[in-house]
């Protein structure tokens, strides 16, 4: 991230995006051994006087994701504002020497920062527009006026607080069309898209735009944008790497990337040329990159199919679950079924229960009738037999007198009715009783009278 980090969405101060970086980064010093590097065949201009507060500053207090820190070049910046970079000195030598190839012509900024990319621009004798929102603050719109008067520029520069969105069209409204347009604004996506096809549209014919941070995707989709319009495209490799798009007669200038460096290149810039590649080169790296490709599509193809086994396989599961929630309910159904019979079953049993305690009890009752009934008749046949033995003994005596037979013929008789009115009362009785007791009187009746 450089000096146009600060351009975030919205309008945020200066002070509070700066903040907000110097919480987020480490003010542990990064201990590489860093050094300056220009390519070979470049022209190199040092402002450095107009920028009194300039430093070498301390990657690690930088927490961009994107931020090139294995990569051993100076990393500048403000002393006040530590956590905002520069471009390197490699990265603004490209920018100087794209800007000589138009010499009094019109140039675009879109992000200047500090402006210490704009006094590249402005030392090649550009006729430079310039948009920023941090020109809305008096400060630091006083201090790049100053850079721009020390670079002898201030009737061929214009100073433009605000978004490009707002500035690019209406600056081009008198007909102006930029040969050379440097773009460093807001780096989240899709800003850098949005820049890039804006500033297109009032490109020249000659043009020349310039793209810095690619090593951010987002950022990227501004070049990538520009090739899907047509034009040239390639890569600088540099600390964050430049991108170049070009159309017309115009070709951008040769760069050779630090050679003691062990660079790479992002995945999502592989498929651009490098600017220090040769065709053969490039087209090596490009044919590896399609079999890098064909094995990835080949990867991606059974991924898929792996995703629809896993997906068949998930359908089963989901299925399967459902039946056994099913079977789940119908068993939960019908245990609670069974458990409202066992309820039904324990309240017959305890009806049961108590109806045979009632029986019991009823039994034992007519038990104890029986028992007295068997009784009396006992005591009457004793009386009666008593009298058939008294009247035999009367009979057997001859001084009986016939009155005496009578009167004891009269008391026989009525011991008989007598007898025979209980033995009457015993049937009926015995006909009230239940029959499981008839067996068990009868008995008990026969053995007291005949026994």
């Amino acid at each position: 991230m450089t000096e146009s980090e600060n351009k975030s969405v919205g309008r945020k101060s200066l002070a509070q995006q700066i903040l907000e970086l110097n919480k987020a980064g480490s003010s542990k010093d990064d201990n590489a051994k860093r050094w300056d590097y220009v390519s070979a065949g470049l022209k190199r201009v040092r402002p450095d006087s107009l920028f009194p507060h300039m430093r070498v500053g301390n990657t690690n207090s930088n927490n961009w994701q994107y931020l090139r820190r294995e990569v051993p070049h100076n990393w500048y910046v403000d002393e006040r504002y530590p956590v905002m970079g520069f471009l390197s000195r490699d990265e603004a030598a490209i920018v100087h020497n794209l800007a000589l190839l138009f010499k009094g012509k019109p140039a675009l900024e879109v992000g200047c920062w500090r402006a210490w990319s704009s006094a590249h621009i402005l030392k090649a004798g550009a006729h430079l527009d310039i948009i920023d929102p941090v020109l809305e603050e008096a400060e630091t719109l006083a201090e790049i006026e100053a850079v721009v008067a020390g670079c002898k520029a201030t009737k061929t520069t214009t100073l433009n607080a605000g978004v490009s969105q707002e500035w690019v069209a209406k600056l081009a409204a008198d007909g102006r069309r930029w040969n050379f347009i440097f773009i460093d604004g807001d780096h989240e996506f899709p800003t850098p898209t949005q820049d890039a096809e804006l500033c297109a549209q009032y490109a020249a014919d000659d043009c020349i735009i310039v793209f810095h941070d690619l090593a951010s995707p987002a950022t990227a989709q501004g070049l990538e944008a520009m090739r899907r319009l047509g034009w040239n495209t390639m890569i600088y490799q540099t600390m964050q790497i430049m991108g170049v798009a070009w159309r017309g007669k115009t070709k951008p200038v040769e760069h050779t990337p630090d050679p003691k460096v062990a660079w790479h290149l992002p995945q999502h810039l592989r498929s651009y040329r490098l600017a220090h590649e040769s065709d053969a080169e490039f087209a090596k790296r490009k044919d590896e990159l399609l079999l890098e490709l064909l094995d990835t599509e080949t990867r991606y193809n059974s991924a898929i199919d792996t995703i629809g086994l896993l997906s068949d396989a998930k359908n089963v599961w989901e299925q399967s679950s459902k039946d056994w929630q099913r079977s789940a309910n119908s068993m939960k159904e019908n245990a609670s079924s069974w458990r409202k019979n066992l309820d039904t079953f324990k309240d017959k049993i305890t009806f049961l229960s108590q109806e045979r305690d009632d029986q019991a009890i009823e039994t034992k009752h007519w038990h104890d009738e029986a028992g007295k009934a068997a009784a009396e008749v006992k005591s009457l046949n004793e009386k009666y037999l008593a009298a058939e033995n008294e009247l035999r003994h009367w009979k057997s005596e001859a001084q009986i007198s016939g009155q005496q037979v009578a009167e004891l013929q009269q008391e026989m008789d009525d011991l008989r009715t007598r007898y025979r009115a209980k033995e009457s009362a015993w049937n009926s009785f015995k006909d009230s009783l239940p029959r499981n007791f008839l067996d068990k009187l009868k008995f008990v009746f026969r053995s007291q009278r005949y026994g």
